[in-house]
């Protein structure tokens, strides 16, 4: 929903409150009018009964419209970082920066917080932005970043993992994620997983999953279920994309069967974050098969 569009719908549902008020008073009785200025405009209006009964539902609406105004509100924190609430103490961040490789472009991460502590998954490219948005949630949201989840290798994804160890902050990452920060000489996380790990942040479960290659060989999906929010990261393209983006470590032949696995897992996902572009709903899982589909077609008509 745009902004101004929340906007109107507030507006509109305060004059609805306003009219139900208004329906509850007494009716202006036209022959006591006497020469009031008003008394020419007063015109009969067939008014709803029982207005006041729908007050507190049409306040509710209103409550609704401003929590949904402050949810979608992205504010500027600085360093090209922006920040966005998704849900009750959950949080995407979007950095612009120089993705290797690839060029200037914006990646997104999504931080979780509850009792001073937080969950950072995915940092920005390099360590200052990581520096900036680590200094954001402790300054702000008075919490400390204790615990991190790269979705795969790439530099957009792990980028500031080398800050974050001077932090003490504690890492884990798939086995072949692990693995591969190795054999490239990058930071390498704390502790190395299998096809799932399970994380308890205050009560807010936090669960990763691996269900195979896509854009890269290692990449992860990570399931918050109280939000039903699905960090899908690379493997999963904003509705805007029109190519299915970097695919030099892909795994084509692999990725639409991990597609499907995420769909078939996730059937009611509300909310899914793409690793660069705007979150959505499963449709974004369902337009990034297309998008696999079409680069096929395309490779082997070039093959024919």
């Amino acid at each position: 929903m745009k902004p101004t569009l929340r906007k109107r719908l507030s507006y509109l549902l305060l004059a609805l409150l306003d009219f139900a008020s208004a329906c509850d008073r007494e009716p202006v009785d036209r022959n006591s009018a006497g020469n009031s200025i008003f008394a020419a405009e007063i015109q009969p209006v067939i008014m709803p009964k029982n207005m006041s009964a729908l007050r507190p539902f049409l306040f509710a609406l209103l409550l609704a419209a401003t929590a949904a105004a402050c949810t979608f509100r992205r504010i500027d924190i600085g360093n090209d970082i922006t920040v966005q609430r998704l849900a009750e103490g959950i949080y995407l961040y979007t950095a612009v920066d120089e993705i290797e490789g690839y060029g200037p472009g914006p990646s997104n991460g999504v931080l979780i917080v509850r009792e001073g502590e937080a969950v950072l998954l995915d940092t920005p490219v390099g360590d200052a932005q990581t520096k900036t948005l680590t200094d954001w949630a402790a300054e702000t949201l008075r919490a400390c970043v204790t615990t991190f989840v790269p979705n795969h290798w790439h530099s957009d994804c792990m980028g500031g993992l080398g800050y974050l160890k001077t932090l003490g902050v504690k890492s884990y990452a798939h086995r072949l994620t692990h693995s591969i920060a190795q054999r490239e000489g990058k930071p390498v996380p704390d502790i190395g997983f299998g096809d799932s790990l399970r994380l308890d942040l205050h009560g807010t479960e936090i669960r990763c999953y691996y269900f195979g290659g896509g854009h890269s060989e290692d990449n992860i999906a990570v399931w918050i279920p109280s939000a039903k929010l699905l960090f899908a990261g690379c493997m999963v393209k904003e509705m805007a994309a029109q190519n299915a983006g970097n695919l030099s470590d892909a795994v084509p032949a692999a990725w639409p069967a991990t597609l499907d696995s995420l769909l078939v897992r996730f059937p009611d996902a509300r909310i899914v974050v793409p690793g660069h572009g705007a979150p959505g709903g499963p449709e974004l899982i369902r337009h990034t098969k297309a998008l696999l589909s079409e680069a096929a077609s395309t490779d082997n008509r070039r093959k024919e």
